[in-house]
C-alpha cells in the first residue's frame, strides 16, 4: 500500500529494462492528468540513486538495479514491494 492525498492505495506497477543513448526526455505525450503530477524527469546514475535525498520509488531500487546493470537481469517478473 502506498499512501497517496492520505488514502491507502494499492499501486500495481511495472518496470522494464531498456538502453538508450538519448540524454534529453519528452515530456510532451503526457496525458493531461499526468502534467498537473510531472513537473520534470531526468535520468539518474546509479550513484544518483543511492545518494539523492529526493523520494524515490520503489525504495530498495539501487539494490535492484546494481545486478540489472552489470548484466544479471531475470528471465521473470520480481515483484517489488514499494
Amino acid at each position: 500500500m502506498l499512501q497517496i492525498s492520505g488514502d491507502e492505495t494499492l499501486v500495481y506497477q511495472r518496470f522494464f529494462v531498456a538502453n538508450t543513448t538519448i540524454e534529453n526526455l519528452d515530456l510532451s505525450h503526457l496525458t493531461e492528468d499526468e502534467k498537473c503530477r510531472v513537473k520534470t524527469a531526468k535520468w539518474f546514475s546509479l550513484d544518483d540513486i543511492k545518494n539523492t535525498n529526493e523520494i524515490v520509488y520503489p525504495k530498495k531500487l539501487a539494490e535492484y538495479l546494481e545486478p540489472i546493470l552489470i548484466g544479471n537481469i531475470h528471465e521473470n517478473s520480481i515483484k517489488i514491494r514499494l
